[in-house]
C-alpha cells in the first residue's frame, strides 16, 4: 500500500515537472499595441492638448477624462498616459497615478523590444 501512494508522488512529480518546464519553454510573443506607429492621429492629440488645458487650469478631473479619450483613440500614445498620471497624482490619487505611471513604461518597454528585435531580424 505504502509503494503504491509513493509511486502515485512520484509520477505527481515527475508529470507536474514535465508540464512546469513546457510551460516555461514556449516562445513568448512580444506584445504589441495597435496604436504602435509613429503617427499619433490628430484627434488623440487634440485630446491630450485639452487635458493638459484643463491642467494648467486646475481642472484635474476635466483633464484625465481628456487623456482618457486620447488613449481610447491611441492604445500606445504614452504621453497621453504621463499626462494622466501627473492628473491623477495632482489631486492625491496616487494608486491611479502609479498606475498610468507604470502603463506609459510598459508600452516604452514594449516598443523598445519590438524596436530591438526588428534591428536583430535586420542583421540577420
Amino acid at each position: 500500500m505504502m509503494k503504491r501512494v509513493v509511486g502515485y508522488v512520484v509520477l505527481f512529480f515527475i508529470v507536474f515537472t514535465f508540464l512546469v518546464m513546457a510551460a516555461c519553454n514556449k516562445p513568448v510573443q512580444p506584445t504589441t499595441f495597435s496604436g504602435q506607429k509613429s503617427e499619433i492621429s490628430v484627434e488623440a492629440k487634440n485630446y491630450n492638448a485639452s487635458g493638459l488645458a484643463f491642467a494648467q487650469q486646475g481642472q484635474y478631473q476635466q483633464a484625465i477624462e481628456a487623456y482618457k479619450k486620447a488613449i481610447m483613440k491611441e492604445t500606445a500614445y504614452t504621453e497621453a498616459y504621463v499626462n494622466c498620471s501627473k492628473a491623477y497624482y495632482a489631486i492625491g490619487n496616487y494608486d491611479m497615478a502609479r498606475f498610468y505611471n507604470i502603463k506609459s513604461k510598459e508600452i516604452l518597454d514594449s516598443k523598445a523590444t519590438v524596436i530591438r528585435e526588428s534591428e536583430a531580424d535586420q542583421d540577420e
